[in-house]
């Protein structure tokens, strides 16, 4: 009892530290400002969109971190809204292709919220954004299923950095997620991993990197001990 009190503790913790992540002072700034530039130099209309864009993704963003688990396509939808958003300010840096495999139920299939966004900026902000490229850098995010778990690919063509592959100092939403998928492996006797590699071009030169998260397939069977999964709560 004791143990999972502790592990409930943890997980709590956690959860409020993702949040924090998720509200960067620095991203909230300079969306604003960015959709303040548009307004002086661009449509109103337009403005307008990005502007209620980012509403949505602060309430999203607020409302989500009040559920322990939200369904995927909740989770899509804020991921898509963010992605606009970091698009708005760097331009033509980078495309984005978001593909759901057939087979995945967005209703059914649930996971913690904040899982995938903040791998999505380590994408961004340590890879895309390095390219000397100006334009030409893409990310592509698949999601499908295997026999009993769920599979996100975060794939990009952003400059590697170099042979290590672990998060780099100051990336706390990606450190902060994998922590909270060990523990849920701990508090649910899940198998999910978060592995990343690096993609060869057919010289065998580094040509990229990749990312996935495997998760468990929520939409057969919830994680053993959590029946209140499907219903998001808390």
């Amino acid at each position: 009892m004791r143990r999972q009190q502790e592990v409930r503790k943890s997980w709590r913790s956690l959860e409020m530290h993702a949040f924090q992540a998720q509200l960067d002072p620095a991203f909230i700034f300079n969306s604003l400002s960015a959709i303040h530039n548009f307004i002086l130099t661009t449509s109103t209309d337009e403005a307008s969109r990005h502007l209620m864009s980012f509403a949505k993704l602060m309430r999203l963003t607020i409302e989500n971190s009040r559920r322990e688990w939200i369904s995927l396509s909740a989770e899509l939808e804020a991921l898509e809204l963010y992605i606009e958003l970091e698009q708005l300010r760097f331009g033509q840096k980078f495309s984005c292709e978001i593909k759901v495999m057939k087979d995945v139920n967005q209703e059914q299939t649930m996971l913690p919220p904040f899982i995938i966004q903040p791998y999505v900026r380590h994408a961004i902000y340590n890879r895309l954004l390095m390219r000397q490229q100006p334009t030409g850098g893409y990310l592509r995010i698949e999601i499908g299923r295997t026999m009993s778990h769920i599979y996100i690919r975060l794939e990009d063509n952003g400059t590697h950095r170099g042979v290590s592959l672990t998060p780099e100092p100051g990336n706390e939403g990606a450190n902060i997620a994998a922590e909270r998928i060990q523990l849920m492996n701990v508090r649910y006797d899940t198998h999910a991993e978060i592995t990343t590699r690096h993609l060869y071009d057919p010289q065998r030169r580094v040509s990229g990197t990749y990312t996935v998260i495997t998760l468990p397939d929520t939409s057969l069977q919830p994680p053993a001990g959590e029946e209140k999964i499907l219903a998001g709560a808390e």
